[in-house]
């Protein structure tokens, strides 16, 4: 008995061993093989197109090319399909296109003003802001659209249970002023995170890989920077900040650790992107020359979907919401 006990063990450990090796293997593998998606504007007059490229900056692709402003591309978690916001047809409105630029579609038969797309991590369906007012769901089985909540800059959360958004903001996008909130859909409460002031900016929510935190950007005297608070509130905290510049539209590697952010000089001459790592606030920049770049989002294979979850579906939301 103590002999197998023994045998189990050894087995055991070398079994552990070996699916170490194979996973830093893999991880490194993973990483090199992940993309990032952002909108791009060349020159000063031109329009503004979606490229992808590769984890460090390289292979840079143009995926769209149409005489109108292209931007705030997002994955789909299975890294087949991208939504963006295209103003093509006279109006900001969502199209999908696969992930080479082919086969570009508006997703709805009517125009509006539909911004901010967040893909669901079923893959099936996305929310999205509406005419800066309100968010709403879109189904792709039934092509059907529900109203959530109140607000803009919808974030969905990678467990599939929350969205993230902001509300009660001024200016043209709804930023000033704004404060972050958070609707559970399985139950329909909301929870106000980050209270907003008039002399602030608060944009850009996104989610933590564990959905635990969201981190956002929040522009304002000695404020600057890239922040973080926990779902469940509290204190929101600090997370990047680099003197002389505007930080925005943050968004966390799958794997956590590290984050692409857009970076503005004070006087706005050029915007890039970087990569920067959290424990070493190491800055690499991706993008390069003198133009604009927006909207970086990333996709690794370590993103796989989730099944869909009957409780969370835009329809049980429906019911909720009418009781």
């Amino acid at each position: 008995m103590i002999r197998k006990s023994v045998t189990f063990l050894w087995v055991l450990g070398l079994t552990l061993v070996v699916c170490a090796n194979i996973s830093s293997t893999a991880i490194a593998s993973i990483w090199e093989s992940g993309k990032i998606v952002y909108a791009s504007q060349s020159f000063n007059f031109s329009d503004l197109d979606i490229y992808f490229m590769g984890p460090n900056g390289d292979d840079k692709t143009r995926l769209t090319t149409a005489f109108a402003d292209d931007y705030d591309p997002t994955w789909s978690p299975g890294g087949r399909q991208i939504l963006f916001v295209s103003e093509r047809d006279g109006v900001p409105d969502i199209y999908v296109m696969d992930t080479d630029g082919s086969n570009q579609r508006q997703v709805r038969d009517t125009n509006a003003h539909r911004t901010s797309p967040t893909w669901a991590p079923d893959g099936q369906r996305f929310a999205y802001s509406w005419n800066l007012q309100g968010i709403w769901i879109y189904d792709f089985l039934d092509l059907s659209a529900e109203y959530v909540v109140d607000g803009v800059n919808p974030a969905w959360s990678p467990d599939g249970r929350y969205i993230a958004f902001i509300r009660g903001g001024s200016g043209a996008e709804g930023w000033r002023g704004a404060s972050l909130y958070m609707i559970d859909l399985e139950t329909g409460s909301e929870s106000e995170l980050v209270k907003g002031d008039l002399l602030f900016e608060l944009s850009d929510p996104t989610w933590s890989p564990q959905s635990d935190y969201i981190v956002f950007s929040w522009s304002g005297f000695f404020t600057d920077g890239i922040y973080y608070v926990p779902r469940w509130g509290g204190e929101s905290e600090m997370m990047n900040q680099w003197s002389g510049n505007h930080l925005h539209h943050p968004e966390i590697a799958p794997y956590g650790g590290e984050t692409l952010v857009e970076v503005h000089p004070d006087d706005y001459s050029m915007q890039h992107i970087y990569k920067v790592t959290r424990r070493t606030n190491n800055w690499q920049q991706l993008t390069s020359g003198s133009g604009y770049n927006f909207d970086p989002d990333w996709w690794h294979p370590t993103s796989f979907p989730v099944q869909p979850q009957t409780s969370l579906s835009t329809r049980t939301w429906g019911e909720v919401k009418g009781k």
